[in-house]
């Protein structure tokens, strides 16, 4: 008997046979970060709908935020805080060659620095740093409460001269090229003003550079920044820092190695990884790896219109081949497209991308709770990562376990099959790189099928008495990740404890391994011994790392995130019921 399901993962739909349980896929989960692809792709396309009368209108408020808004469609295009503006800039300069003498006029007019009060060297004579000192673009140090400090223009301006030379001095010594001053010049210029919250910083592109050497256009470019970083999730001098690498690395790319118009992934993805290269612990890139956990199976193209979600995997490629592969890649990115750049970096290194790309879909898996269980762990902080999410996590009924399902190039799935104590994790990745050089559209289909008795020819046997096997006329790779032995301890204590809930997050309530049970009442009690949320037959879970346990996501009855405190817990099942309490934080 088989138990068969089909994924048709680019539309997210998932059918389950009629009479069987259907799979616990973590839905909501996965429809949040895919939610971010898409809104990214829809962003870039509605950018690119605009007429050139609203796109300049738009740049002009970006640029200069504290002037007239636009409408609010047009206001929603922007990232408002979570990003940076190289997605307008990469349109902007789309626009620039195309558009109408006065829409192209107009382009350039928003991108031309305005009259500072004081224009100031940086300590190595590289780098030239216009600001005011007064008005609202003055920038400002901030005080313990986020607040500015009038009056401190000059030293936020000390702190960010020696941030701008010691980002220019890292990028040399790791071996990226240095960035070209504009012609006439020996100066890097960096403006700074008020951004009004909607990003951090931007790229200001001038001329096109000529004979650059290189297979795509280069431009002669400045830096804009923000005031003083107090709007965003990382602020004062530290958001300066990340933003600095971010936005320099942004710079080093336009001006020297060109511009791949259609896979900004690979220039967000870079830069974002330069923040934590430089600035490892300044962790503003954990607000982005979220989406990505939620949704490995869109592929690197996919995000097109972002890929700050995509850091992880240029950390992976460094902490297996020190800064020499990566920067390699964008070595031969001056000739070749981001795909082949990567292919051919890994091959120069002794290394198949396409196996390395595999492995890496491996190292995401040892994240938050899991990421304990591994040493040494694939990265600094793995633990506060979340975990990646299932596409299917199912029970096997019968004999046997299918999924069919579709995938493109550069993407992955975990899907996880238990029965008992029995468990196993298998990833699945397309690793088709012509495919994915082309950037193709239509993904390739699998069969994954897991049985649990017997290995014939083509099956792969685990260690429990299971086998499995993966179909298909593509690049498929397969590895197990955990599986075919019983749960290796139990947890007596709850996990992530304290919790701190963000409406996709569980805290997971550990019971006895040999329950018999598969279903429990949970009741969640305030400070106070109020009950606040009340949950019926809920499924109990196996898993071979967290053991036997069900789960709460933080929210009341009311449907609202528990606010911070210490709560106790009772869960009841068929013949037994435990208690416990948990810390909450609300962040």
């Amino acid at each position: 008997m088989k138990f068969v399901l089909t994924l048709l993962v680019l539309v997210s739909v998932i059918l389950a046979l009629p009479g069987r349980t259907p799979l616990r896929a973590q839905d909501n989960l996965r429809r949040s970060g895919e939610e971010s692809a898409v809104s990214a792709s829809q962003s870039e396309s509605a950018l690119q709908a605009l007429s050139d009368a609203e796109f300049v209108r738009l740049l002009a408020y970006a640029t200069h935020p504290t002037g007239a808004s636009p409408e609010a469609r047009l206001l929603a295009l922007l990232p408002q805080g979570r990003g940076c503006g190289f997605g307008l800039i990469l349109e902007a300069l789309r626009r620039r060659e195309h558009a109408d003498l006065q829409s192209a006029a107009a382009i350039r007019a928003a991108f031309a620095p305005q009259s500072r009060q004081v224009r100031r060297l940086t300590p190595s004579g590289l780098i030239e740093i216009y600001y005011d000192t007064v008005g609202i673009d003055a920038p400002a140090m901030l005080d313990a409460e986020g607040r500015r400090i009038e009056g401190s223009a000059h030293v936020f301006v000390d702190h960010l001269a020696s941030i701008l030379d010691s980002v220019s001095q890292r990028f040399s010594e790791i071996g990226y090229r240095r960035p070209s001053p504009p012609t006439g010049t020996t100066t890097i210029p960096i403006e700074i003003s008020e951004l009004g919250g909607v990003w951090y910083g931007y790229v200001n592109p001038g001329l096109p550079r000529p004979n650059a050497g290189t297979a795509m256009p280069t431009y002669e470019c400045a830096l804009h920044l923000d005031n003083d970083f107090r709007e965003f999730a990382t602020t004062g001098l530290q958001g300066a820092r990340v933003t600095v690498a971010h936005e320099f690395h942004h710079l080093v790319q336009m001006s020297e190695y060109g511009m791949w118009g259609n896979d900004r992934w690979m220039y967000e993805m870079s830069s974002t990884f330069m923040e934590t290269r430089l600035y490892p612990d300044i962790r503003d890139y954990h607000q982005y790896v979220d989406d990505f956990m939620r949704t490995p199976y869109v592929s690197f193209y996919q995000w097109a219109n972002r890929g700050y979600e995509l850091v992880l995997h240029p950390m992976y490629l460094t902490q297996r081949f020190g800064d020499g592969v990566f920067r390699d890649t964008w070595e031969n990115m001056r000739t070749v497209e981001p795909v082949a750049a990567l292919r051919e970096a890994a091959a120069a290194a002794g290394a198949d991308y396409a196996q390395l790309f595999c492995q890496w879909g491996e190292s995401v898996y040892w994240t938050g709770y899991r990421a304990g269980r591994i040493s040494p762990q694939y990265y600094d902080h793995a633990a506060e990562f979340p975990v990646v999410s299932f596409q299917a996590d199912q029970q096997l009924f019968g004999d046997e376990a299918e999924f069919t399902a579709t995938l493109l190039p550069l993407a992955s799935m975990y899907f996880r099959v238990h029965r008992g104590i029995d468990t196993v994790v298998i990833l699945v990745s397309n690793t088709d790189l012509a495919a994915a050089s082309k950037r193709e559209k239509s993904g390739k289909q699998f069969r994954l099928r897991v049985r649990s008795s017997g290995s014939d020819t083509g099956w792969h046997a685990l260690d429990n008495g299971w086998a499995y096997r993966v179909e298909s006329d593509h690049d498929f790779c397969a590895r197990v990740l955990e599986g075919g032995g019983a749960i290796a301890g139990e947890h007596d204590l709850p996990f992530p404890n304290p919790f701190r809930p963000d409406g996709t997050s569980k805290v997971y309530l550990p019971l006895p391994r040999a329950i018999s049970a598969n279903r429990a009442s949970i009741r969640i009690f305030g400070p106070s011994m109020d009950l606040i949320a009340s949950l019926d037959n809920q499924e109990i879970g196996v898993d071979a790392l967290t053991g036997v346990t069900v789960s709460w996501n933080g929210r009341t009855d009311h449907g609202t995130l528990a606010p911070s405190g210490v709560y106790f817990y009772r869960i009841t099942w068929t013949g037994g019921a435990k208690t416990g309490k948990i810390a909450v934080i609300r962040r």
